[in-house]
């Protein structure tokens, strides 16, 4: 065995000991597994995604109000059934506490305007929350606008033409009582408009689910010192629908499962397509990794060790936590309100 297979062995056996979670990375394809502490070697994180994004600051020395379409445009005597939501036609009858939530809602006459409130708090301004503002599945055949102002009228208006989806992204200054106003340049109808306004990046999880990966050790007789390991398993997220693409990983937790088969020292790995890997032991089912550095959606490699089996098959699930960054695509994996 050469030395560095020897030195390997050594920390990976007093891990086991000791009942530590160690963190691994891969090095070349003929030895992968050595130790290290935790390194980040993504070229993407959560932190700089975001900061790719086109951010304003809201500036509350803009004032801003509704055309009025009367002037503009002919209006149709028509009405559909309001949404859930009326009336929300003012400051005072704005719908609040959906800030986060993804809205379906529509204009269902030429007069109707919806009015939405939430709050930025201190701590908001004081850590530098960004903030989404997305307008989209506009109907055929209607042009609806977005207002984001104070009760002062100070703020924004997105204006694009037609159905074009209107998005945008703030940090603020002041703390308070903001709002987003939709109306219409033009038409109005029964289908639904979809809103999200609210903190830009949102959290989500996936899990507890199988991976499909059955890792039989087979037989390996009690007295041996050395971990034994299995070859690398494909665990691919990477067409993953159900997760935001935008996805990063807060928490990394899999489970123990088995087919009930007798065995010892279990040794869980898993690695990033970058080569940065992760170990747990036995029922420990957290990885000690840095949140917010791997992206969800790639092709994770899993595999496992024994010091021991019986024809043991280890048969993990896992259940990831994340945060994601809220934009046209991605925001209608957030909860419905």
């Amino acid at each position: 065995m050469s030395m560095y297979r020897k030195t390997v062995a050594i920390i990976l056996s007093l891990a086991l000991v000791l009942g530590l979670s160690v963190s691994v990375y891969a090095s070349d394809n003929s030895e992968r597994l050595c130790v290290s502490e935790t390194v980040n070697t993504d070229d993407v994180t959560l932190d700089s995604m975001i900061h790719g994004y086109d951010v304003d600051v809201f500036e509350t020395n803009n004032k801003v109000s509704m055309p009025n379409n009367d002037d503009t445009f002919t209006k149709e005597a028509r009405s559909y059934t309001p949404d859930q939501f009326e009336s929300n036609d003012s400051f005072t009858t704005s719908t609040n506490g959906r800030s986060g939530y993804l809205i379906s809602a529509n204009i269902h006459d030429d007069d109707d305007v919806d009015f939405y409130s939430f709050i930025v708090t201190d701590e908001d301004v004081n850590n530098g929350e960004y903030y989404s503002f997305i307008l989209t599945n506009i109907p055929s055949g209607c042009n609806y606008d977005m207002l984001i102002v104070n009760d002062s009228w100070e703020g924004y208006i997105y204006n694009n033409s037609g159905t074009t989806t209107e998005n945008a992204m703030f940090t603020f200054n002041t703390s308070g009582v903001y709002y987003v106003i939709i109306y219409s340049s033009d038409g109005c109808s029964s289908s639904n408009y979809a809103l999200f306004y609210g903190r830009s990046i949102q959290s989500g999880s996936y899990g507890y689910v199988s991976t499909g990966i059955n890792v039989n050790h087979g037989y390996i007789p009690i007295g041996s010192s050395t971990t034994t390991y299995t070859t690398y398993y494909s665990y691919d997220l990477t067409n993953n629908n159900s997760i935001p693409s935008t996805a990063f990983v807060t928490k990394f937790r899999m489970s123990m499962n088995g087919n009930g088969a007798n065995y010892g020292g279990l040794v869980k790995q898993l690695f990033a397509e970058n080569g940065t890997g992760y170990q747990t032991m036995g029922a420990i089912e957290l990885f000690t990794m840095p949140e917010r550095q791997h992206i969800v959606r790639q092709n994770w490699s899993i595999r496992a060790g024994v010091l021991y089996s019986y024809n043991y098959s280890w048969i993990p699930q896992v259940h990831i936590t994340y945060d994601y960054i809220i934009n046209p695509q991605t925001m209608f994996y957030a909860p419905l309100g």
